[in-house]
This record gives structure tokens, C-alpha cells and sequence, in this order.
């Protein structure tokens, strides 16, 4: 098949210290602007040792014609409508050049949810129902495995809250930059919080999205109780869901920062906090979530609240309660006055131990809630 030719090489250091590495290629320019066919052969070569690594993605740019599970001998006919070099049966998008895989975040059939308690550095009544949220998040990218765009999907639910609360999300590491646009969210009283012309949040490093400053606004009170959907005894507020749109490249023209890989969008960047739609540093994250550059950091270590940075302790308690909580699974929050731990009866035990122990204090088991004080 013609004479074999190196045209790229790697050589991994003897001491790694990253799990994932983006490896990236250029073919030689007589390959790549050729109308011949060429196999690409990738060899691993190994010195001892009893290292393991495996290898997934490999994207080649060009029209393919060639079957990997079968010796890579040519294939009758490769659909690719849009010319992008995804094939047709497994393009997302094959009638669009700038958009071809999504992935989907916890799944593409459900949501998980977040649930707060609003009165940090307090613990306050503990009922987790003050902010509840589902969610899901489609990172959409295109042939080169570049994010074109984040679609999330926010089904508010509930808010037992006195407070007005805002809710949010830092993609933690990626610069604001990176970002285009952002879309879909709702503000109604931007008054004390600022947005670049794109959207995100002025005054910050890393890209923050507002996805409501005002529950509220978007599933008003019904009658004269304390929130929303949180006594039993009142009647169901139908759910309102919100669809944001974080656009990273637009038409095949990226940010002015420069792409984002799919590598570097992995479920922990997303650091989900709420705030007060009156005073927009008092920030309450997930346990052991960086605040961002606006969050009110001389709370820490006031009330309940026990955040020692030096350690990467935040929004915990001394014995590591939190006052955010995310279930990839779903979430069947307390009903209003109704202590977590009083419904959920292993859910100290598993917030204590730092998650170690009950890791399934959610489920529905013998033993392990209360019914009665779940909504």
C-alpha cells in the first residue's frame, strides 16, 4: 500500500501528572489537500512499566471512506450531507456543517436537581426547598470536537423562600472570553448586577451566567403562603422551564478568547450557587465550590458556616453540612419547616462522612425517609 512515512510523533514525559490530554495533529499538506485515498496508522510504543492509558476520539478531518472494524477496507458509500466530515449516521446534525455531536448531561431522558437552603452562613430551617431547580445541560459540538454551544434546560420547581433569589452558574476555568453570547435567561430587576454586551456577568474572571436573579418573577406566589410549591395543602404552580443558551462559537467563528475543547466542559465546571436578588455577594454554592470575584467573602466563617479556604472548605458547616445539594438521580425536596434530616433520616449521616457513608440517602428504602415531611 505504498511506503510508510512518520509525519508526527509524541513522546509522553515518564512522569504524568494529567488523566486526559488533548493530542492534536496537522497533516502534511500533500495529504491534506490530496484527492487520493491514504491510511492513517497510529502506533503506541511502550518502554516497561505497568502503566495503562487508552485512547478515545481519534478525529482524522477529510472525507472517509474506510472501515475501522474491518481492517479498514473501503465501505460501499459514506453519507456526510454537510460535508463536515462526520458521517451522516452519526452527525447530530447533518444537515449543519457548524454543529455535529451533542452530549448530555446527567442524560438525555431526565434531570437532576439542585436544592438549596437560602439563609447561609445560618443554617436557618434546613428544609432545602427554599431554591429547587432540575437541570440538564447539552454540550453541543462540531467536527472538531469544539464547543459550539451549552443548551441547559431549568425546570424551576419550588421556592419556599421569604427571600427573592437569584440563581446561577460559573464555568469554572473558562474565561468570560470564551463566550459569545448568552440567551434565553430571565432578568427582571438587573439593577444591581451588570452584564457584558454578550450577557454574562460583568466583573468576573471566569464565565458566569444569570439564569434568573428573581424566582419569583418567573413562578410568582400563588395566594398568601410563604413560596411555591412547598405546602402540600396549596395548590400546584405548574413548573416553568427555562432553556439558556452559552454560545462559544458562532457560524465557525469562535470567541474572541478562542475555542473551548469538549476535554475542558467536563460536569465539574459547572459551579451552580443562588444569591440574594437584594444583595448579589451573599453567593450560597454547592459544598467545596469556589465562590466567584462578587461573592461577599467575609461571611465565611460567621453563623454555621465553617469555609476555610486555606483547606478548600467552603459553604459547610463544622461537621460539613451544606446548604446546596445536587442529585443527578432527582429530588423529592421537604415540605416547608420540614428539617432535610427529619425526612431524609441517613442524610447526616451521609453529609458528615463527606459522602462516604448513605451515598443513596435519597432513595426511597426502608429506614431511610420520612413521607410525611416530603413534598
Amino acid at each position: 500500500e505504498g511506503v510508510r512515512t512518520t509525519f508526527a510523533t509524541y513522546n509522553f514525559p515518564a512522569t504524568l501528572n494529567i488523566w486526559i490530554q488533548d493530542l492534536t495533529f496537522s497533516l502534511p499538506p500533500e495529504i491534506a489537500s490530496s484527492q487520493e485515498s491514504y491510511k492513517i496508522l497510529i502506533i503506541f510504543v511502550g518502554q516497561g512499566g505497568n502503566s495503562r492509558a487508552f485512547v478515545d476520539d481519534i478525529i482524522v478531518p477529510g472525507t472517509y471512506n474506510s472501515d475501522p472494524s474491518n481492517g479498514c477496507l473501503p465501505i460501499v458509500n459514506v453519507d456526510d450531507a454537510d460535508g463536515d466530515g462526520v458521517a451522516d449516521a452519526e452527525d447530530a446534525y447533518p444537515q449543519d456543517i457548524h454543529r455535529a455531536y451533542n452530549s448530555v448531561y446527567p442524560s438525555a431522558n431526565g434531570f437532576g436537581t439542585l436544592a438549596f437552603e437560602d439563609l447561609w452562613p445560618n443554617k436557618g430551617d434546613y428544609d432545602f426547598n427554599d431554591v429547587v431547580v432540575d437541570y440538564r445541560i447539552n454540550t453541543v459540538t462540531n467536527a472538531s470536537n469544539n464547543v459550539v454551544e451549552l443548551i441547559g434546560q431549568f425546570k424551576l420547581k419550588a421556592s419556599g423562600a421569604g427571600l427573592k433569589n437569584g440563581f446561577a452558574f460559573q464555568l469554572d476555568g473558562i474565561a468570560t472570553d470564551k463566550v459569545i453570547s448568552v440567551s434565553g435567561n430571565n432578568i427582571s430587576n438587573a439593577s444591581n448586577i451588570s452584564f457584558t454586551e454578550g450577557g454574562l456577568e460583568n466583573g468576573q474572571d471566569f464565565a458566569n451566567v444569570i439564569v434568573f436573579d428573581n424566582f419569583f418573577s418567573v413562578m410568582p406566589k400563588q395566594g398568601s403562603g410563604i413560596g411555591v410549591n412547598t405546602n402540600p395543602d396549596d395548590p400546584l404552580v405548574e413548573y416553568q422551564t427555562l432553556t439558556v443558551t452559552v454560545t462559544l462559537i458562532s457560524e465557525s467563528t469562535p470567541a474572541p478568547g478562542g475555542t473551548v475543547s469538549i476535554g475542558q466542559v467536563t460536569p465539574a465546571i459547572f459551579n451552580y450557587y443562588i444569591f440574594s436578588t437584594k444583595q448579589r455577594s451573599r453567593e450560597i454554592h454547592l459544598a467545596d465550590r469556589i465562590p466567584t470575584d462578587l461573592a461577599d467573602i467575609s461571611l465565611f466563617g460567621t453563623g454555621d458556616d465553617a469555609s476555610n479556604a486555606s483547606q478548600g472548605k467552603y459553604y459547610k458547616t463544622s461537621n460539613n453540612l451544606p446548604w446546596g445539594i445536587d442529585v443527578l438521580q432527582g429530588f423529592e425536596y421537604p415540605t416547608e419547616k420540614n428539617s432535610i434530616d427529619n425526612a431524609y433520616l441517613k442524610f447526616n449521616s451521609w453529609a458528615v462522612s463527606s459522602g462516604n457513608s448513605f451515598s443513596d440517602w435519597f432513595t426511597d428504602q426502608p429506614g431511610y425517609r420520612d413521607v410525611q415531611k416530603i413534598y
